[in-house]
């Protein structure tokens, strides 16, 4: 998934709970410039990928407490490890951030995970989540290049309200000024052309999930 050039971005990598993620999934050379934390069992996950976290963060009632340096927060609280990690990552100025992990396991937890990437949308932060076959993004308004993997799908969905005026060239299913709500999955199960898809629309969240098939 894309949206276009961006300059001047400040990165940041977030490990989360979830299944655990493959080298495949990494990005490697995104990672080398990328600050890095690790939330909660996320902690696990980065070391058995030999990435050296900056931030460790959470409430660890998954995980044992590392005997590094970390952030400690009680176990009852309003917000999510991946939601304390996110938040942090916007305070410290982050503008682009990648979350590895986040499905797999608890489908409320999925759901949950969904929704801080819309919360960052709506924060104007850029949020991608990757986890093993799957890739998710919530869009603000706008136009935007979508290349997945080959032998990938492309679903599209209203997230909280009405999406209006989409357009989709390029793809198997294309569109234009199509109306998705948030009570019908009309988007999803498409599939992006050689050379991908570009996606536009006027109002409304998009989420964007590309899965491997």
């Amino acid at each position: 998934m894309g949206t276009g050039t961006v300059t001047n971005v400040k990165k940041c990598a977030v490990f989360v709970g979830g299944d655990r993620i493959g080298e495949t999934t990494l990005d490697r050379d995104s990672l080398a410039g990328s600050f890095v934390i690790a939330a909660d069992i996320g902690f696990v996950y980065v070391q058995e990928l030999g990435v050296k976290p900056d931030l460790i963060i959470g409430d660890f009632d998954s995980a044992q407490m590392p005997e590094a340096d970390c952030e400690v927060y009680p176990v009852r609280k309003d917000d999510t490890d991946m939601m304390l990690a996110l938040k942090k990552a916007i305070s410290l100025g982050f503008d682009d951030i990648t979350v590895y992990g986040g499905t797999g396991g608890r489908l409320d937890h999925t759901v949950g995970n969904i929704q801080a990437l819309a919360y960052c949308c709506e924060q104007g932060v850029r949020c991608r989540l990757f986890a093993d076959g799957q890739r998710a993004e919530v869009l603000r308004p706008g136009t935007y290049h979508i290349e997945p993997p080959s032998c990938w799908s492309m679903s599209l969905f209203a997230f909280g309200s009405d999406v209006s005026g989409l357009t989709i060239h390029n793809a198997e299913y294309c569109a234009e000024d199509l109306t998705l709500t948030p009570s019908f999955p009309l988007g999803i199960s498409n599939k992006a052309l050689e050379g991908g898809a570009d996606v536009t629309f006027k109002s409304g969240r998009l989420l964007c999930i590309c899965s491997q098939l």
